[in-house]
């Protein structure tokens, strides 16, 4: 299945990529397996269990078919979005949209694939829990700090979706395990995707308008308080027994269409902008390296996604893209930067950078699988 699912597979079960083996899916079964390698090696490899993905917007799932309490009745009316048939159009389940915030699967989606996990059960609209897959608490416009994307409705903060974990763990696991150990030993071998920041540099430091964050910190200031307020965050999951996460970097936000529509930079992308997001990175990279000395037995990878849509930004035609600046649907005048209601998409969505004005394209999303390393 090539060697970025041999890395990551290897590199969260504790064993370092090598040439030698492959995974390869067998055909008749569906299920995948190790060559080359001893049968220890195999044995951590199979081990891996579920999968977990937590704060993103970019992978949220936004199943909305399924509401119903109060809060996503909210949910449904302040984000009527998903429903729209332009989200998930190419990952269709049932012959219904399946909502991601893009035109097919997000990055969590294909690391399932690339480890042979099932993907994660949108925690928010599905009520029935089982062990054979993890649960997807993203949330659109969520950050890492309390107040981000407040201003745009209801949403599911970092501190509110490890909430709902600790509940997941807590509350609703026990019942499949005979033990205490067994259920550590269940939740110590599954892994953890996380994703978040985004939309704390977009929906709130970016936003004067809303907030007051950029008249309080300068850029070193701000990313120091989201990569300390992440690393607590971390050191909670840890506690409840994470051991193998994925963190992923913020990307070039100065390239994004919303970005450049609002500051209309004389230059292709914000370079005010990208200076930012380069300086959270640096702070989150030292962040995650003091982490994995201190969480003893964790396994911490890096998604470094800036440098691959940079350079796709800058070279386009290397990708079999064409167009960098516009977004392949309309978008809504309500300054959310996402597509408008039964609007008609672009005729060739692959030759689209971006999805909408804040999200890459399907054939982008996959190029993330590669940019997870060991920090």
């Amino acid at each position: 299945m090539g060697a970025a699912t041999s890395s990551i597979a290897a590199k969260l079960a504790f064993f370092p990529p090598n040439p030698s083996y492959e995974i390869e899916k067998d055909e008749r079964t569906g299920k995948l397996r190790l060559t080359g390698v001893t049968e220890r090696d195999k044995g951590e490899v199979l081990m891996l269990r579920e999968l977990f993905n937590l704060f993103t917007k970019l992978s949220d799932q936004l199943g909305v078919n399924f509401m119903g309490s109060s809060f996503k009745r909210r949910w449904r009316k302040q984000h009527p979005f998903i429903k729209y048939f332009s989200y998930g159009s190419d990952f269709m389940w049932e012959n219904i949209a399946t909502g991601r915030f893009t035109n097919g699967k997000t990055i969590t989606d294909f690391i399932a694939d690339s480890i042979g996990l099932s993907y994660p059960i949108d925690f928010i609209t599905e009520h029935e829990f089982t062990t054979k897959a993890g649960y997807n608490y993203a949330s659109a416009s969520a950050g890492i700090l309390p107040k981000t994307g407040s201003a745009f409705g209801e949403t599911l903060r970092m501190k509110k979706q490890i909430d709902l974990f600790r509940e997941t763990a807590r509350k609703h696991l026990p019942k499949f395990f005979e033990t205490a150990e067994e259920l550590s030993h269940y939740l110590s071998k599954s892994i953890f995707v996380i994703h978040i920041g985004s939309s704390d540099d977009i929906y709130n430091y970016i936003d004067s308008n809303h907030y007051d964050s950029s008249c309080l910190y300068n850029d070193e200031q701000f990313g120091e308080l989201l990569v300390n307020e992440l690393g607590n965050h971390l050191k909670d999951l840890y506690n409840l027994v994470a051991r193998k996460m994925i963190i992923f970097q913020i990307g070039p936000l100065g390239c994004l269409p919303y970005v450049i529509n609002r500051i209309k930079p004389k230059t292709r992308c914000a370079k005010d902008v990208n200076k930012m997001v380069s300086i959270l990175n640096q702070k989150l990279d030292v962040k995650l390296k003091e982490l994995s000395q201190m969480l003893d037995g964790s396994t911490i990878l890096t998604g470094q996604i800036y440098p691959p849509v940079k350079n796709m930004v800058e070279n386009p035609i290397n990708y079999g893209v064409t167009e960098t600046r516009l977004p392949c649907c309309t978008i809504e005048e309500n300054g959310l930067g996402l597509c408008k209601r039964f609007s008609p998409i672009c005729p060739d969505r692959k030759s689209c950078l971006f999805w909408d004005e804040l999200h890459t394209s399907l054939k982008i999303q996959i190029k993330f699988l590669q940019s997870v390393a060991l920090p």
